[in-house]
């Protein structure tokens, strides 16, 4: 009987062992629909034999997702893209071709002031002058000028505009630029009339070919900076006509001609006009000698011209050196001169020496002998 309760006791600890173990695996039991969620999402993934390839839609996606995720560093706002405004204007002559060499001043009611040139293949700007604009960009076609503005306190300036060229009309526009979109414009440049023309012939009415001219102008206030104080140039042609196509009468100040074989011609302000005739005279002529004071003909020496008359004292060319003593100009110019003459001190340097006035007059020639005293 005694074995009989030790098989008894023995399943009494095996029941209450069974009995223990139950409660755990219950409550396992309540977790096992969220548990068998994570499997099906665990098993919804790819294994590890499997890849997956993202879509360009997904790559976009995550870009815009990070674009649009807050900077973590300074938590500083970036700075704003530049605000440009462009002014495209073309300048054409009465015949619709292309001007190449042009000019443009934009003057705001903001007191905004920017220069730009357009000068054939080189394009070339001055500005900006004020400091809410920045003149950032500049380039174009031939004939056409592209201005690119960088606003920075207001998006819209209002002005005027005005366009030149050297010879031609000025033209003036009004102007509003705006962010939205380019301002365009065209403007027609007439050339203005010819105001200095005329013939150059001798005294026998002959027109006489290749003489050079010169019109020495003031420059032209109205044109602002971009005709200064100038000098314009113009050729005879086989029968003697010139023309100065930029020259104005208003502003000129004097005419010059200094043909070679002919007496110099120099016409005051004055004396300017339409038509004008101007007859070259015979050129005058100079030859001389230089001595030392023993009497001796200079082995060396160097002799030029200079004028001492009103205006601009010039030297004339050539200068000539000599090796005799002797000296010739065979077409000098009439008027008042000095002639200056120099002394050498070794090779290649030369000492004045001696300044000597002459009176030349046209078609006639003049001898001089002069003592050079010796060098101090």
């Amino acid at each position: 009987m005694r074995w009989l309760g030790l098989v008894a006791l023995v399943l009494a600890l095996v029941v209450a062992a069974w009995w223990l173990a139950r409660e755990p695996r219950t409550a396992a039991e309540h977790a096992l629909p969220e548990r068998a969620e994570a499997a099906d999402v665990l098993s919804s993934a790819p294994s590890a034999a499997e890849v997956v390839v993202p879509t360009s839609h997904d790559v976009d996606a995550a870009r815009v997702a990070l674009d649009a995720a807050p900077s973590e560093s300074a938590g500083v706002a970036p700075a704003p893209e530049p605000e440009l405004a462009t002014l495209v204007v073309a300048a054409v002559d009465e015949l619709g071709a292309p001007i190449v060499d042009f000019a443009l001043l934009f003057e705001s009611e903001q007191g905004l002031s920017v220069a730009a040139t357009f000068a054939g293949p080189e394009r070339r700007w001055t500005g900006p002058q004020h400091s809410d604009v920045e003149l950032a960009a500049h380039r174009g076609e031939r004939g056409v000028l592209e201005l690119s503005l960088r606003f920075e306190e207001s998006r819209e300036w209002r002005g005027r505009a005005t366009v030149h060229a050297a010879g031609r009309e000025t033209a003036a526009l009004e102007l509003a630029l705006d962010l939205a979109e380019p301002t365009r414009a065209r403007v027609v440049l007439p050339r203005v009339p010819v105001e200095l023309y005329g013939i150059v012939c001798d005294a026998d009415g002959r027109g006489v070919a290749g003489v050079e001219l010169e019109v020495r102008s003031a420059g032209e206030p109205s044109n602002g900076p971009f005709v200064p104080a100038s000098v314009d140039r113009a050729r005879s042609d086989a029968t003697g006509a010139f023309e100065f196509a930029l020259a104005r009468r208003a502003y000129a100040t004097e005419l010059v001609a200094r043909p070679p074989d002919w007496d110099h011609v120099v016409l005051a302000a004055s004396e300017l006009g339409s038509g004008l005739r101007i007859v070259l005279r015979p050129a005058a002529k100079l030859t001389g000698s230089l001595r030392d004071p023993l009497g001796v003909s200079l082995g060396a020496a160097r002799v030029q011209l200079r004028s001492a008359g009103p205006g601009p004292r010039e030297w004339l060319e050539p200068a000539l050196v000599v090796s005799d003593g002797r000296f010739a100009f065979e077409h000098a110019p009439s008027g008042e001169f000095e002639l200056h003459v120099w002394r050498t001190r070794g090779p290649g340097r030369w000492a004045p020496a001696l300044v000597a006035p002459v009176t030349l007059e046209s078609g006639r020639a003049t001898t001089l002998d002069l003592e050079v005293p010796e060098l101090e």
